[in-house]
């Protein structure tokens, strides 16, 4: 892949074409949600702990590793950064 030198919003387009070609198409509803097996694990431990059909007919989800939990159980204080940018269009990303 080369990149030529067309501005900022023109290389992070290549790099998104080229990052889409590994993942799985976009879901385009909640019921076209299908999350893979290796992408609700890591480290032969659950990623995915909680998954969750909501009243209003929406989707909770949770990615962390139990082991996070109890870690951020066991402190008085979190800080934090998030990415928000990186949700797909159908979903929300909370942080609290």
């Amino acid at each position: 892949m080369w990149l030529y030198h067309r501005g900022p919003d023109a290389q992070r387009q290549v790099i998104r074409r080229q990052r889409r070609k590994d993942m799985p198409a976009e879901p385009r509803s909640i019921d076209a949600l299908s999350i893979p097996q290796e992408l609700r694990n890591f480290r032969d431990q659950d990623f995915l702990i909680a998954d969750v059909d909501m009243d209003d007919g929406g989707k909770l989800l949770i990615f962390s590793m139990v082991e996070n939990v109890a870690r951020l159980h066991a402190v008085p204080y979190w800080q934090g950064d998030g990415t928000f940018k990186s949700a797909l269009e159908l979903f929300q990303q909370l942080y609290t």
